[in-house]
Order: C-alpha cells, then sequence, then structure tokens
C-alpha cells in the first residue's frame, strides 16, 4: 500500500488479487440470466465491469468513486429484491441466509477497511471474503425471485 494525500490506495498485487475475486460478481449474473431475471443478471454484469475496472489498476479518481458508489446501489437493489420477496423466501429458509449474508457482508466489508486504513495486509483477505458473501447473498436474493417465477 501507498500512502497518496494521507489516504491509502492498493498495490497492483492486491488490485489484482481483487480483479479475479470481482469475477465472482458474474456468478449471480449468469444465475439471474438463466432464469429470465434480467434486471439482476445485468445489474451484476455492470458491477462486475465497474469493479474490474477499478481493481485493475487501483488509483484515486473517478473509477473509484464509481466502483464505491455503483457497488451501494448495487446492494441497495438487491436489498430491497430480498424484501419484496422475503415472504416467498420464509417459506424456503431463504430469509435466515439472506439475513446471515446482510450481516457478513457488513462485517467483513468494515474489517476490510479497518485494516486497509491501519496499513494491515490482512484487509485484502478480509475484502475477498466480502467479495464472496456478496455473491452469496446475491444468489440467495435470486434463488428467492426464482421461486416466486416458478
Amino acid at each position: 500500500m501507498k500512502l497518496f494525500f494521507n489516504k491509502t490506495i492498493p498495490s497492483k498485487k492486491e488490485g489484482k488479487c481483487l480483479t479475479i475475486s470481482s469475477l465472482f460478481f458474474l456468478i449471480p449474473s449468469i444465475y439471474a440470466g438463466i432464469y429470465y431475471i434480467y434486471s439482476l443478471s445485468v445489474l451484476s454484469i455492470i458491477t462486475t465491469i465497474i469493479s474490474i475496472n477499478y481493481w485493475r489498476e487501483p488509483k484515486l479518481g473517478w473509477r473509484r468513486d464509481m466502483d464505491l458508489i455503483f457497488a451501494k446501489i448495487s446492494f441497495v437493489i438487491y436489498f430491497f429484491y430480498g424484501l419484496h420477496n422475503i415472504q416467498n423466501m420464509i417459506l424456503c429458509n431463504n430469509a435466515l441466509t439472506l439475513y446471515f449474508s446482510i450481516v457478513m457482508i457488513i462485517v467483513f466489508y468494515n474489517l476490510s477497511n479497518y485494516f486497509w486504513i491501519s496499513n494491515n495486509a490482512n484487509w485484502l483477505y478480509f475484502h475477498i471474503i466480502f467479495h464472496m458473501f456478496v455473491v452469496f447473498g446475491q444468489l440467495t436474493v435470486i434463488n428467492g425471485t426464482i421461486n416466486i417465477i416458478l
């Protein structure tokens, strides 16, 4: 990590690892597309592209800002899809999985930020785990949506 105007930015090596973990966001995109949930499929594709675009060469600027903003937009959209389909999710035990995912997303995102600010190299692992729980949560929401369609 390097300091840039009192802000830390990831190294290229860390960025490469997170570029690869950003590809995980294609999994929900494919899953949603198979079941014709194109809104979530396209959302996940856009999230993947924006995330990869930032992590391929992490530095302060518009690409980082886009990644941070769009990740939050994607989270909110998936969250409201989950809330909208929660009655159906309770019937198939997806609600508990969704709540667990949301808690883990928040925990690992905050741990990642904490270690990043502390200049602790372990922030990278927490951020990769954060990416995995995002995918897990997205798959849960998509699964709950599929149960309504079918």
